[in-house]
C-alpha cells in the first residue's frame, strides 16, 4: 500500500509555474522538507550543499531580473529555496573538516586516514582534479537533495517546481551584498519553489 502511495504522489507532481498564494506551507511541513534533504544521502556523506530559504519579498524582487525560469513562482510560491554547493571541497577546506570533525566526531587518526581515501577518490575515482569538475560533482549531490524534498513534498500534497533558469553570477552578486552567501566558496547550483 505504501509503495502505491508513494507512486501515485511521484504521478501527482509535476512542476507548477504559477501558485495559490493564498496557500502557505505550514512552518512544520517545511521545516520536515528541510529535514528530508538534510539527511538527504551524499557521495561520501560529505553534504556539499547549503540551502538558503528565500522569504524576504525585496529579495526575491531583487533577484527576480536574473532568474527567468522563476518569474511566476518567485511571486507566487509560499517558500523559494536556493541550493548551493562549496565551490572546491578538498580535503583541506573547511567545510570538509566541518563534517569530518564536528559532525562526524571522528578522531584524528580516523580523520586522516578518511583524508588520504577522499584525496585517492578526488583524483583516481572520480577525476576531481580540477574546479569545474569538483562543481560539477557537487551539484549532483545537491540534486540528490532537491529530489528527496521534491518527493516528500508530493507525499505531503504540497506542489515544487525545480528551477535552473538564472544567471548565477548575477543573482549571487545580489545575495552576497547582502551577506548569504560567500561567493568566494559557494555557488548556485539549482532553485526550487514550493
Amino acid at each position: 500500500m505504501e509503495s502505491k502511495r508513494i507512486i501515485d504522489a511521484s504521478i501527482w507532481r509535476s512542476a507548477i509555474k504559477v501558485f495559490d498564494k493564498e496557500h502557505i506551507i505550514s512552518n512544520d511541513d517545511f521545516n520536515s522538507l528541510l529535514e528530508i534533504a538534510r539527511f538527504s544521502p551524499s557521495s561520501l556523506g560529505l553534504e556539499p550543499w547549503s540551502i538558503l530559504v528565500l522569504q524576504n519579498e525585496a529579495l526575491r524582487k531583487a533577484i527576480r531580473p536574473y532568474a527567468t525560469g522563476a518569474q511566476r513562482q518567485l511571486d507566487s510560491a509560499s517558500h523559494f529555496v536556493i541550493f548551493t554547493i562549496k565551490k572546491d571541497l578538498e580535503a583541506t577546506s573547511e567545510h570538509f573538516k566541518h563534517i569530518n570533525l564536528d559532525v562526524k566526531k571522528l578522531d584524528e587518526t580516523a580523520y586522516l586516514a578518511f583524508v588520504s581515501v577522499f584525496k585517492e577518490f578526488q583524483q583516481k575515482k572520480q577525476d576531481l582534479t580540477d574546479s569545474r569538475k569538483r562543481i560539477d560533482w557537487a551539484g549532483k549531490q545537491a540534486y540528490i537533495a532537491l529530489g528527496n524534498m521534491m518527493l516528500a513534498a508530493a507525499l505531503l500534497g504540497i506542489d515544487s517546481c525545480p528551477i535552473e533558469g538564472f544567471f548565477p553570477n548575477d543573482v549571487e552578486t545580489v545575495l552576497e551584498k547582502e551577506g548569504l552567501i560567500d561567493t568566494k566558496v559557494e555557488h548556485i547550483v539549482v532553485m526550487a519553489a514550493f
